[in-house]
């Protein structure tokens, strides 16, 4: 049987951690999410140092697997780093600027640098790999004119890791992640992107992807519509048919946190037949202010399980409808979450067009008018928003824990962990929402 509880003006959540009950430890893990661009200091296994004044390509082009090469702090924003050697790591030992930076050689890592990039399209993309067992770890992209700032090039996106990222600052997408295997975007911080040019048709959003690949533990925030020239489009993460068969993403254990749109978008929006299927979003954290806070447009089997998602300012918190080839959607499942419409008008659901299979059960449904300003506030807010802001770490889930939730979900989620790294299951059964309380 589903749990429904409805509620009226809940109490707003208090910015303080929950404490641990008595003789209980407080099991979450220490998460960092993003880099704040100092660089990786390791200095005792370099192979090659760059100073100042050198060419970092130079280097790369005369060592060989397993080298490690050493770039000393400075500014190098008139080189564009070419990684094409496999299994060379580049370094940054402090705060080293430049322009991009394109990976290409067979598990080759590019490690601790601030990327500030050009002109517009010179280069389009801070950082871009191609190829397998790639690296991009602890890396600052801030340039203004970048569209977007880390990228993988459609088809070659395998089994990569992009880990402690920092995007912030520029044009459009945070993160573009094409369809590939087996990549593993985690403990990125990507936030205040803004549009900064009119009669620019692109979307800003922090993650786009396809494929199947694997996106944990990652804090997008403050991506404000009306920060940017011509109010774009802003999510947190967006998928479309693009030509390319994409299944079996994983989302799970990111916040997603004043975002002018939406959580999540998926859409088949101009396909024949199910192009884009099989995403698993779950235990994650979702306050968004546009129509709503989900919305799928013509997918198939996508799994909606233990997450928070404060949405419904205006209209619903999950949207499903069908797209121009009139694909229902079909096989949708939606348990154990946290449901909060922000405004009585709002419903938790909408359908629009056919929509078959539906499996929902154990969710918590909340109307909790207390926080309807959010959203106006918000968007009426101007930038420069901070990096990290240390309330979205606590307030959350003392939001959440003071709600019945407690070994109140159904079977099924696999998850190790919740959203902050503690074990998934703690007591009898899993607690509904993206947080184990005890």
């Amino acid at each position: 049987m589903a749990l429904t509880i409805m509620t009226s003006a809940a109490v707003v959540a208090a910015a303080q951690l929950t404490a641990a009950a008595p003789g209980q430890a407080d099991v979450r893990a220490a998460i960092d999410y993003g880099t704040s661009g100092n660089g990786n200091p390791q200095t005792s296994d370099c192979t090659v140092d760059v100073d100042p004044g050198g060419s970092i390509n130079d280097a790369i082009s005369r060592v060989g697997s397993g080298a490690i090469v050493c770039v000393r702090a400075g500014d190098y924003r008139d080189q564009t780093v070419n990684l094409d050697k496999g299994g060379v790591v580049v370094r940054s030992n402090g705060i080293s600027r430049i322009k991009g930076a394109v990976v290409r050689g067979k598990g080759a890592t590019l490690d601790g640098f601030t990327v500030v990039g050009g002109d517009y399209n010179s280069p389009k993309s801070g950082i871009v790999f191609a190829g397998d067992g790639i690296k991009i770890v602890n890396n600052l992209v801030n340039g203004g004119k970048l569209i977007y700032g880390i990228s993988c090039e459609r088809g070659s996106c395998n089994n990569g890791l992009v880990a402690q990222n920092t995007v912030t600052g520029i044009e459009s997408i945070g993160m573009f992640i094409e369809d590939g295997t087996g990549t593993v975007v985690e403990r990125n911080n990507i936030y205040d992107l803004h549009k900064d040019r009119t009669g620019q048709g692109y979307d800003v959003d922090g993650i786009r992807f396809w494929g199947r690949h694997t996106f944990r533990y990652n804090y997008i925030h403050d991506i404000n519509e009306f920060s940017s020239k011509d109010n774009p489009h802003t999510d947190c993460f967006q998928t479309y048919n693009n030509g390319t068969p994409s299944a079996g993403t994983l989302i799970e254990n990111n916040y997603c946190l004043r975002v002018s749109r939406q959580c999540l978008i998926a859409q088949n929006n101009s396909a024949s037949s199910y192009q884009i299927r099989d995403i698993t979003f779950r235990d994650n954290v979702c306050e968004t202010y546009d129509s709503q806070g989900i919305n799928l447009g013509s997918m198939s089997g996508v799994v909606i399980e233990n997450n928070l998602i404060l949405s419904g300012f205006r209209y619903q918190i999950i949207n499903l409808e069908e797209q121009a080839a009139h694909l229902a959607n079909t096989n949708t499942t939606v348990r154990n979450n946290i449901l909060v419409r922000a405004e009585s008008r709002a419903t938790t659901y909408r359908r629009s067009g056919g929509s078959t299979s539906e499996h929902f059960s154990n969710n918590l449904e909340l109307l909790d008018t207390s926080i309807k300003t959010r959203d106006s506030e918000f968007n009426n807010s101007s930038g420069p928003y901070p990096e990290r802001r240390s309330a979205d770490f606590s307030s959350y889930r003392s939001y959440a824990s003071a709600r019945n939730i407690v070994d109140k979900g159904r079977t099924g989620n696999a998850s190790a962990t919740d959203i902050d790294g503690g074990p998934r299951v703690l007591g009898a059964s899993i607690d509904i929402g993206p947080f184990e309380i005890r």
